[in-house]
């Protein structure tokens, strides 16, 4: 009887919790149903970034502290990414309008049939270069054979190190590589390892601040030249809400502008965002100006801030093709849409209104 009475009891609280289970399941669902609709209400618009907050879209941070969102009516909100969180599944599924991402991953991604395109350029370049200690024996990249090369778990920097290891003729499979920490730089300075992949805005800086001797190669100097960081969105938004995305890409190319001509002001505005405001102004500026440089070549041939042409996409996929990241039948065109067309839509979209 005492056995039959436990056994009961058991199956008893089971059921309880099955229900709590289910009640949990069902109104937190509903929840975030209302929720969705408040934020679709309210015209909110979810902007993914590929990062934490930091001067790496001070296009897209200006352009909303500046007002230049809101002057084009659009309520944008930032979510925070990293190497876990697949930026491009989310927005090509609906969970978000806007991603930032690199050229690369963006391209990838598309040629693998991801429904997602880009709209406009942040950066030019990657901002991605490596970096040795000065006075060794190491000038350049074609040293880097028989040395440990430190090893982050981002593609951009491993795909950027495969395809230059393949121009300079180096073999990628004898490269000595080494997992390193975020902080690759002390494993640089402890000799854990000889070289360190950076990014031009953060560790170089870091690097100066300590005193350090150092030297540093970029891929442009071995003439890989894919494009950088992207803004892109998904199809349904290009066919659905042409207006938006050119309302949403005019005020970033607008946000870019502002920090590549006023980049003191621009540094002390970014400061004003929660995440960045424990930094000091002169490291913001710093950084700040070590991403602009990337842009400011653009500048000087009186191309737009943001403009996308498909010569460079090309060149942006042979890289890709080059080291077998994508198949060769994909094409530049499919990537990315033009501001024109964009503008081409919205217009067709009005005209069935009227």
């Amino acid at each position: 009887m005492m056995h039959k009475k436990t056994n009961f009891k058991l199956w008893t609280e089971g059921f309880i919790w099955l229900f709590i289970t289910f009640a949990l399941c069902y109104f937190g669902h509903k929840t975030y149903k209302q929720a969705e609709s408040e934020l679709k209400k309210e015209g909110l618009l979810v902007v993914r970034l590929n990062g934490p907050i930091s001067e790496m879209y001070a296009g897209e941070l200006l352009a909303n502290s500046l007002n230049y969102y809101k002057n084009n009516n659009l309520n944008v909100t930032f979510k925070t990414g990293g190497e876990r969180i697949d930026n491009i599944s989310l927005i090509a599924s609906g969970d978000g309008h806007f991603g930032v991402e690199s050229a690369v991953n963006l391209a990838a991604s598309r040629c693998n049939g991801v429904s997602i395109k880009a709209v406009s350029i942040d950066l030019e370049f990657p901002p991605v270069a490596w970096m040795f200690k000065e006075g060794g024996n190491i000038k350049e990249f074609t040293d880097f054979s028989g040395v440990k090369i430190g090893q982050l778990g981002e593609k951009e920097p491993k795909f950027l190190f495969k395809t230059v290891a393949e121009i300079v003729g180096l073999k990628y499979e004898n490269i000595d590589f080494r997992n390193i920490n975020d902080d690759g730089l002390e494993d640089l300075i402890k000799g854990k390892v000889d070289v360190i992949p950076v990014y031009i805005n953060w560790e170089p800086i870091k690097a100066k601040k300590l005193g350090l001797n150092f030297r540093i190669t970029y891929p442009l100097e071995y003439g890989v030249d894919p494009y950088g960081q992207v803004v892109f969105t998904s199809e349904k938004m290009i066919n659905e809400n042409p207006e938006t995305i050119i309302k949403f890409v005019e005020a970033t190319r607008k946000g870019w502008e502002y920090a590549m001509k006023y980049p003191e002001k621009a540094a002390e505005e970014l400061r004003k965002v929660g995440e960045i405001s424990s930094v000091d102004n002169g490291t913001i500026l710093l950084r700040l100006k070590a991403l602009l440089k990337i842009n400011s070549e653009k500048m000087k041939k009186d191309k737009g801030v943001g403009e996308m042409d498909l010569i460079r996409w090309d060149t942006t996929l042979f890289f890709l093709k080059k080291t077998g990241l994508i198949g060769p039948s994909c094409e530049a065109n499919n990537c990315f849409i033009d501001i024109k067309d964009l503008i081409k839509m919205s217009n067709i979209k009005k005209n069935h209104k009227n």
